[in-house]
Formats: C-alpha cells, structure tokens, sequence
C-alpha cells in the first residue's frame, strides 16, 4: 500500500489479471468465429461446384442417349419437347423440371433436309 495525501492507493495486480483475460476470451473468440464462417463458406462453395458438375455431366448423358434415340429410330426428328424425361437419368425428385430435351427439325435451308437441332437445357 502506498499513501498518498488524500487517499491510500493499494496495488492489487488481480483486477488487471481479470481485463487481460477478458481480452484473450474476446480475440480468442473472434478468430473461432472467422474459422466457423470460413468453414460454412467453403462448404457452400463445395456443394455449389459438386452441383454444376453433376449438370455437365448429366448434359452430357442426356444429349448422347437423345442422339444416340435418333440414330436407332426411337425418337424422330422434328418430334419436339421429349417428357418425361427418361427414369435412367439421375435427377433429384425434388427438382422437376431440371431437364428439358427439345429436338427440332431444321429441314429446308440445311444442307440435308433430314438435320435435327436437338436442345438439351440443364437447371441446376
């Protein structure tokens, strides 16, 4: 204790102990919640990215069974919007209407008459 004129001054180091913990707890705090924020956006990014590839290559499946019906006869030119869109194709029953398939046929004006624009639209 140090006495002074007007009041007696104690030097109790603990009440400074106290603030510096709080301090630790807070940064400590702060840096836990910018590593969970980080971890949700990645994982978001992730199951982003894992969708559009499951898309291009579901694009990719569809439009070689289309081209591939075409060539067997199964489907036939100019024949339009093909729905529903066959079971072999793994699409989420909880997004009706991911894929559409359109097949027109270009005809005149094409160097074979018999050409098909066939449209495959994938939402994702």
């Amino acid at each position: 204790m140090v006495n002074c004129k007007y009041k007696t001054i104690s030097l109790n180091n603990r009440g400074v102990a106290l603030y510096i913990t709080y301090m630790v707890l807070l940064v400590a705090s702060l840096l836990a919640a910018g590593v969970l924020r980080f971890i949700a956006s990645s994982t978001r990014l992730t199951q982003h990215k894992a969708g559009r590839i499951q898309s291009y290559y579901l694009a990719q499946a569809v439009t070689n069974w289309t081209l591939e019906q075409l060539r067997t006869g199964a489907l036939l030119p100019g024949q339009g919007a093909i729905n529903p869109i066959p079971p072999q194709f793994p699409i989420p029953p909880q997004r009706p209407g991911v894929v559409s398939i359109n097949i027109g046929n270009l005809g005149a004006g094409t160097p074979d008459p018999n050409t098909s624009a066939v449209n495959v639209v994938i939402r994702y």
